[in-house]
């Protein structure tokens, strides 16, 4: 049951933001997205939701007005802004290809 609670509110929303992420950013970077990148995506935000939900949860673990809801929606945008970073910094590292 746990694990079906897990996948449902942490991994899937995230997996749905990071690929909607991972694919605009893509586009608007003009680079190549396929379905090896929207892989890649997807997992980096799910591994990244559940990891930023358990170190959220640790640093609000004895304050008393924030709710374990609260937290999620912090996860999901800390997992989509990792992906956009992720592109950005691929587009920087990338060598570039001249046309001869």
């Amino acid at each position: 049951m746990a694990l079906a609670f897990a996948l449902i509110v942490y991994v899937w929303p995230a997996s749905v933001l990071g690929a909607l992420a991972g694919g605009l950013t893509s586009a608007a970077l003009r680079q190549e997205w396929g379905t090896r990148e929207a892989a890649l995506d997807i997992a980096f935000a799910s591994v990244v939701m559940v990891l930023s939900v358990f170190v959220l949860n640790v640093i609000f673990r004895n304050s008393p007005t924030v709710s374990f809801s609260e937290v999620i929606p912090a996860g999901l945008t800390i997992s989509t802004a990792s992906i956009v970073v992720k592109h950005l910094m691929l587009r920087t590292t990338r060598p570039r290809l001249r046309n001869r």
